[in-house]
């Protein structure tokens, strides 16, 4: 076991006007963003990735452009891009 522990990411959408946003993984039943492939969950959501993103009741395609650990343990890695959190931990 790896010692890791992931709280909360932070995802860069790539849209015109800069957007992102936090997925705390506790609480994920109220998000604007959905992930488009059911296989996915946030802990494997990388780069590329379409989402559903839903702002004053419009529904938009967007893509994910960066992954970041927004709320980890140990604390000194939270602002790092990874290529997903569930990478980041490493294997169990």
């Amino acid at each position: 076991m790896s010692g890791r522990t992931v709280h909360a990411i932070r995802i860069k959408l790539h849209t015109q006007t800069d957007c992102s946003v936090i997925i705390w993984l506790n609480d994920t039943a109220k998000l604007c963003v959905q992930l488009m492939n059911p296989r996915k969950t946030w802990m494997t959501a990388r780069a590329g990735d379409p989402v559903d993103l839903t702002h004053n009741g419009e529904k938009s395609r967007q893509y994910i452009e960066s992954v970041e650990l927004y709320r980890v343990f140990p604390a000194g890695f939270n602002g790092t891009v990874v290529a997903s959190a569930h990478d980041w931990i490493g294997p169990a």
